[in-house]
């Protein structure tokens, strides 16, 4: 069901839901970072993830690849950087980014915390983000610094002293402006990384817990909120897998 407000509680479904879906099978009682864990044990020094070839042209960020291994420890860092700047279980986060490495670690990073990835296409500016922002009351944006000839995290720092809520943007770089936190290059001591590893270990976390909140069109009335928890993506994620045919070698575009 579509939300018009900040939901008020974790669980997308009802228990008797949840219960049907885990006894048919539907669901399997695993957590999205569950899975990923399970993939960095099996296969660390497996290509995991890539970014796109002109990504240098998209944001001025040079193009890399990860195993699993080397994924794993930069959502590790990453978390270590939201958690140190106050994100924690339940927080709702908004993310504009292209398609990317450190997309796909933020997104990790955040549910690592267990908090919420709210995420919006890159065209959005101020009005869409700005809606968004307040109909989730999201704590923070994550972003870049450019995108072609656009600041992303310069658009987004101007909405922070107009929302109640908000009070952080982080930017992956470069032409990360100063009022933003730059996460490529924040430090990160060893007290912190070992401070939202133990915050992590001690999340306790659901199959139904909501884990991103995705927006409709809005064609007909203001962009609406739908609430996802992590079966509902695992169980999109292997009805795609099993229609693909895709193996653990399979690379996907």
């Amino acid at each position: 069901t579509p939300l018009s407000h900040p939901p008020t509680a974790r669980a997308c479904h009802p228990d008797a839901t949840v219960s049907e879906y885990l006894e048919r099978g539907w669901w399997q009682d695993e957590t999205l970072p569950d899975l990923f864990d399970s993939w960095v044990q099996r296969r660390p020094s497996h290509a995991a993830t890539t970014d796109p070839a002109n990504l240098v042209d998209l944001t001025g960020a040079q193009p890399r690849s990860l195993t699993w291994q080397e994924l794993d420890e930069f959502v590790r860092r990453v978390a270590a950087v939201f958690h140190a700047r106050g994100i924690r279980q339940d927080d709702t986060v908004a993310v504009q980014m292209p398609n990317s490495v450190a997309l796909t670690a933020t997104y990790l990073a955040l549910w690592r915390l267990g908090a919420v990835a709210t995420p919006m296409p890159a065209s959005y500016r101020r009005h869409e983000l700005s809606g968004i922002v307040d109909a989730c009351s999201a704590v923070a944006v994550v972003t870049v610094g450019k995108l072609g000839d656009r600041s992303l995290a310069t658009e987004a720092s101007e909405l922070v002293s107009g929302h109640r809520t908000l009070g952080t943007v982080f930017a992956f770089g470069p032409h990360v402006p100063e009022q933003a936190v730059e996460i490529d290059t924040a430090s990160v001591p060893a007290p912190h990384l070992d401070e939202a590893d133990a915050y992590a270990a001690a999340v306790v976390r659901t199959v139904n817990d909501r884990v991103t909140v995705c927006w409709t069109s809005g064609t007909e009335a203001a962009p609406k909120g739908v609430p996802r928890c992590h079966a509902d993506w695992l169980a999109v994620g292997r009805g795609v897998q099993d229609g693909l045919e895709t193996t653990e070698d399979s690379v996907l575009v």
